[in-house]
């Protein structure tokens, strides 16, 4: 009878925070084997109520995305942004954007604030 051998996963965690405009922003981020899952959200209420997928197309200049969690319309800050880290990553990107903010300021600085996070923690970005 064969045995099971344990194996250590290959997921990595890794956490962050910002205040942008009395927000306090959390960033959660999955980093898998091929591929990164962002969830970004408030603090004070942790909710999955969005999810938009990127990934570079070999027949495409521009990553392809789709939403797979959440209304398509108004809000495309998701589909933005997975397409955007996924070409700037070169993988495979998910990510969840569950703040109820129209204010472009806090969406530039929340975008800035990732920027400096996957030049400062490259390898869990990579």
């Amino acid at each position: 009878m064969d045995t099971l051998e344990y194996k250590e996963s290959s997921f990595r965690c890794h956490e962050f925070e910002q205040s942008i405009l009395n927000v306090q922003i959390k960033y959660q981020l999955l980093k898998m084997k091929d591929s990164i899952f962002l969830w970004i959200g408030d603090q004070k209420t942790p909710l999955l109520s969005d999810l938009s997928y990127g990934i570079q197309s070999p027949y495409a200049s521009y990553p392809i995305t789709t939403k797979i969690l959440g209304t398509a319309s108004p809000d495309l800050t998701s589909l933005t942004m997975a397409e955007r880290l996924s070409k700037k990553l070169k993988k495979p990107v998910y990510v969840s954007f569950n703040l109820s903010v129209t204010n472009k300021q806090i969406i530039e600085e929340i975008e800035v604030r990732l920027n400096e996070e996957i030049e400062i923690n490259r390898e869990m970005f990579h």
